[in-house]
């Protein structure tokens, strides 16, 4: 029998009201299932700070480079709501519990900012030696993805013990400029709180599987609640509309007299994690609360490596190896390019005996019709009994191209060139004196040539960022009048 969790470890959600959605341009921004996770509490006499887990679902744009944060306690929300015409100022911002940043949330890669690269001086939430941003992509439909920012410390009040109930408001906004100077898009008004349950549980690693969960409260009056189990399917560790419902029941309980559900017996999902969803009567705010399957597990297939790379004019090859096999039927070789979805491309059979080896194996696949984009890629190894488990991502970058084919005339004598591309795709443009100060800089240029103007004699470093996927190209410009 496996250790309770903490009983400070809560998993809190509220549904993301969306009152006040907006968007600047038609590029996709909205936000939905905003949560926190409580995983642990510090609290004084007079102070509140926790150690929190945030989550939320987020359309899918390949083209934004940043996501914003800004996190405020309801009472500090700006009664004169922001605007988001531009980037929100230190003292739009004054009063939030802080903000964070999410650098390349289009990117399979997203990580987060040391700073809010509008403007200095904004309150930022801290992060622990083990926060980490994570996307999981297509998450919980085609489109969408989830993502986690794990382990940050939120100081909730530096006056109110965490006894309190908190309401929490957040405003969301992505941009699409390199420097995070312009709104693409924006939601605003995002309620989620901290709610009146904690939650734990424990699983048992006998046959067959049982588990059971502990329910918890401070309020001093009676608390009647129903509660659902799922398991963690999605492997998000919190509630995904896709997780498999496996228990339902109801229950109260007091401060000082805890609900304890007993052991309930589960056959499928072994392997799985638990989340444990708690609907409090009268509370409009679901709380959930993860319960952690530790029991050993032997996989079937233990994979040593999964690789790709682009082959010059012949697609990717792809390759990975195991080191055993248990009855396993093959391998689904599945592909994403841009924004969509996973597709089918190829199945390849289990080189085991009857689907079972202890012996290395290796595996090769050829995708002489992949994208010349970057392109994601995945194997969904499928036993015997037809149960699916999914290997980790490969990104495959794409062809690389010429951005600048030419730069004309050179060098200018009337402080005029034009730049000649390969492509229409936006760009920025960023003209530096030889100390490196930006003279010149111009966004979004969405064309095959463009004509630069204006610049004096000397010595120029040219600039030019493609905005789909971050290549630079460096010129240098000579002006002699």
């Amino acid at each position: 029998m496996k250790a309770f969790l903490p009983s400070a470890t809560l998993l809190v959600v509220a549904f993301l009201m969306l009152a006040h959605p907006a968007k600047v341009h038609s590029q996709a921004c909205n936000v939905s299932k905003l949560r926190i996770k409580v995983n642990n509490i510090i609290s004084t006499g007079s102070s509140c700070q926790v150690n929190a887990t945030i989550s939320w679902i987020q359309q899918s744009n390949s083209a934004n480079k940043f996501t914003n944060f800004h996190i405020w306690t309801g009472a500090n929300y700006p009664s004169l709501l922001i605007s988001y015409s531009k980037p929100p100022s230190p003292a739009d911002l004054a009063n939030s519990l802080g903000t964070f940043v999410i650098d390349n949330p289009g990117s399979s890669n997203p990580t987060l900012d040391s700073g809010y690269p509008p403007a200095a001086g904004v309150p930022l939430i801290a992060q622990t030696a083990s926060t980490v941003v994570s996307k999981t992509p297509n998450v919980p439909a085609a489109g969408m993805d989830s993502f986690n920012v794990s382990n940050v410390l939120i100081t909730l009040s530096s006056t109110v013990s965490c006894s309190s109930h908190f309401i929490l408001k957040a405003d969301v906004w992505s941009g699409q400029s390199s420097s995070d100077q312009t709104v693409q898009c924006f939601t605003t008004n995002g309620t989620f709180a901290t709610a009146d349950v904690n939650i734990a549980g424990q699983i048992s690693c006998t046959t067959p599987r049982q588990f059971n969960t502990t329910i918890s409260t401070s309020s001093p009056g009676v608390v009647s609640f129903n509660y659902q189990v799922y398991a963690d399917e999605a492997h998000t560790s919190s509630y995904d509309p896709s997780d498999p419902l496996i228990y339902s029941g109801s229950g109260t309980a007091t401060n000082g007299a805890n609900f304890t559900s007993g052991p309930i017996s589960y056959s499928s999902y072994s392997r799985d994690n638990l989340i444990v969803v708690v609907q409090v009567a009268g509370n409009p705010i679901s709380t959930f609360g993860l319960i952690t399957n530790t029991c050993p597990v032997t996989l079937p297939v233990n994979f040593v490596y999964f690789k790709g790379q682009r082959m010059e004019g012949s697609g990717v090859m792809l390759s990975w190896g195991t080191a055993m096999e248990q009855n396993d039927k093959g391998f689904e070789v599945q592909r994403k390019t841009g924004t969509g979805d996973f597709q089918d491309i190829a199945f390849i059979s289990s080189k085991a005996p009857e689907g079972n080896s202890s012996l290395p194996l290796s595996y090769d696949f050829l995708d002489a019709g992949s994208y010349e984009g970057n392109g994601e890629y995945r194997l969904v190894q499928i036993d015997i009994d037809g149960q699916k488990h999914y290997s980790p991502l490969v990104v495959v970058k794409g062809k690389e191209r010429s951005l600048l084919l030419s730069v004309y005339p050179t060098p200018s004598q009337n402080g005029a060139v034009t730049l000649s591309f390969g492509d229409a795709g936006p760009k920025d443009i960023l003209v530096s004196d030889i100390s490196g100060r930006i003279v010149k800089k111009v966004q979004e240029v969405a064309t095959t040539r463009y004509l630069l103007s204006g610049l004096r004699g000397g010595i120029y470093i040219l600039k030019v960022i493609d905005n789909s996927n971050n290549q630079t190209d460096i010129s240098k410009i000579i002006v002699s009048r």
